[in-house]
């Protein structure tokens, strides 16, 4: 799955070859799989089509999937039992859950049992159905490159990049220590940041993805900068919880490129700094973190959103985000098109001076040196 190809294609065509993902349809109603297996089959993903969960788990033995998705109701067992197995089993596999209601019992149970990527309702739209797969589609790219850097920082030996390692294996909270100059955050701080990264991660499998990669990477910046450590610490927190405002948007909006937005919605797009910085009211004496929340999207010229300010008022850390999340949308193709790494450090060095401090861009580029 690394043939990431280019492309200026709406969010429900994905940026790898639909042939090289797996999907594993498991439902008892066979016009549902034939409904499902046009839908898949008409777009190159190498689908598998199984009606009950013992052949399916047989199956797994043999063969791993990126993408299972099963009916809550099965011929020999429920469907949530059928994706907890995959859980254990195949922890890689990212699991969808289709079901005929919104019984809130059920949605729990699913979230807490079997670790699902999302829950789609019967009868699906066809777009948002390929909107949520294109989205794990993508997912599974990110969780293999994301491995690399966590592999990375724990090579480091990083002592920050302790949290992201806790909060990632979700140890509890009061054993969680953000280290910062030798003094302890307190526990319901930690408590409050794990809880709204898991709230991401279940909207959002990629935005979790994403949010991790931009807290590991402002924060090897912060310290390649010299920041102080409080310093540093703030940056990280900031760069794990930068897109929480993220939450309240729709599903449309998130699979959407900003570009392609209509004007509602990219106004609504352009809110999500603020609305994050005010739901993360409740972490006080954090103003700082709060102020690169709602800045990490402003330029030095003035051009950002969603305050327009610029030069001295944007903060060091606020400018450190604001160079990672805009490398993050250029090698993953948010800001035009998608072709990776080399292409993203080049747009950076273009728009230094103009968008991105070139100071704190000189810092990140030594990540890769």
């Amino acid at each position: 799955m690394s043939d990431i190809e280019s492309s200026e294609t709406k969010s429900t065509v994905p940026r790898v070859r639909p042939e090289s993902i797996r999907i594993l349809c498991v439902d008892e109603d066979i016009d549902s799989l034939a409904e499902l297996e046009r839908i898949f089959k008409f777009r190159a993903f190498n689908t598998t089509l199984i009606q009950n969960g013992v052949e399916a788990l047989e199956l797994r033995a043999t063969t791993e999937f990126d993408i299972i998705l099963a009916n809550t109701q099965l011929l020999d067992m429920s469907g949530i039992e059928l994706l907890e197995q995959f859980q254990g089993k195949s922890p890689d596999t990212l699991r969808i859950l289709l079901t005929p209601n919104n019984d809130i019992s059920e949605t729990t149970a699913a979230i807490n049992q079997s670790g699902i990527f999302r829950i789609i309702s019967k009868p699906w739209n066809e777009d948002d159905l390929m909107a949520f797969v294109i989205s794990a589609v993508e997912a599974t790219v990110s969780r293999r490159q994301d491995l690399a850097i966590l592999e990375q920082a724990k090579k480091e030996n990083l002592k920050l990049a302790s949290l992201v390692d806790s909060l990632e294996t979700r140890v509890q909270a009061n054993t969680v220590l953000l280290t910062a100059a030798n003094r302890k955050i307190q526990s319901s701080y930690v408590n409050a940041i794990r809880t709204f990264l898991n709230f991401i991660e279940i909207k959002n499998f990629s935005l979790h993805k994403h949010s991790k990669r931009v807290g590991h990477y402002a924060m090897r910046t912060a310290q390649i900068a010299g920041l102080s450590e409080d310093d540093v610490q703030n940056v990280l927190i900031a760069g794990l919880l930068h897109d929480v405002g993220k939450l309240g948007l729709s599903d449309r909006i998130l699979t959407t490129k900003p570009i392609s937005l209509n004007e509602a919605d990219l106004r609504a797009y352009q809110r999500h700094p603020t609305i994050g910085k005010d739901g993360l009211q409740i972490l006080e004496d954090l103003n700082d973190v709060l102020n690169m929340i709602n800045s990490h999207h402003e330029h030095l010229d003035g051009s950002g959103f969603p305050l327009g300010i610029s030069g001295d008022n944007i903060s060091q850390g606020s400018r450190i985000l604001a160079i990672v999340e805009a490398y993050e949308e250029y090698k993953y193709g948010v800001l035009d098109y998608n072709d990776g790494h080399q292409h993203a450090l080049d747009m950076l060095i273009r728009h230094q001076g103009m968008y991105y401090c070139p100071k704190m861009l000189g810092y990140f580029l030594k990540i890769f040196n």
